[in-house]
């Protein structure tokens, strides 16, 4: 992909098929862009030099290799792309902005990783809010927490 390197943060072009130019920024963290321009520097490397020469299925194999030493069966590269997602995802960062670096076309994709977020992760709090702002604070207190006062309601 290509990289543009700014005052404080990068941005990467990386390719991708279901886009209709072939393309998408994502963000840079700005301590990977300064890794790679440390790699790019030590190497010597050009604007059309390849800063890394490694063949994807030369990679891919070798994460196999390490996997099935280290006795973990069933973990591809593509795992890693969902840890980090999961990672985004807990340290807060809003799932509109997880799915535009993730690629998704849609928002359900990334709904996945809602659970993962903490201002999804429970609900009850915002059930609690809404309570508060109609007057009806400590509504809910007496039946316990807000999950056991659904699984009441429900029931009736």
């Amino acid at each position: 992909c290509d990289m543009k390197l700014g005052d404080g943060e990068a941005r990467a072009l990386v390719n991708d098929a279901k886009t209709a130019d072939g393309g998408r920024p994502v963000f840079v963290p700005l301590w990977v862009a300064q890794t790679l321009c440390e790699q790019i520097e030590e190497h010597g490397l050009t604007g059309t030099n390849h800063l890394f020469t490694i063949k994807r299925r030369t990679i891919q194999k070798e994460h196999e290799r390490a996997c099935r030493i280290a006795g973990i069966p069933d973990y591809t590269i593509h795992d890693h792309r969902h840890t980090a997602a999961v990672h985004l995802a807990q340290a807060g960062m809003p799932l509109n902005l997880l799915q535009q670096q993730l690629g998704h076309a849609r928002i359900d994709m990334t709904m996945r990783y809602a659970r993962f977020h903490p201002e999804y992760s429970d609900v009850g709090g915002y059930f609690e809010e809404v309570g508060k702002r109609l007057g009806l604070t400590g509504a809910g207190n007496s039946l316990g927490n807000t999950r056991d006062t659904a699984i009441i309601n429900a029931e009736r």
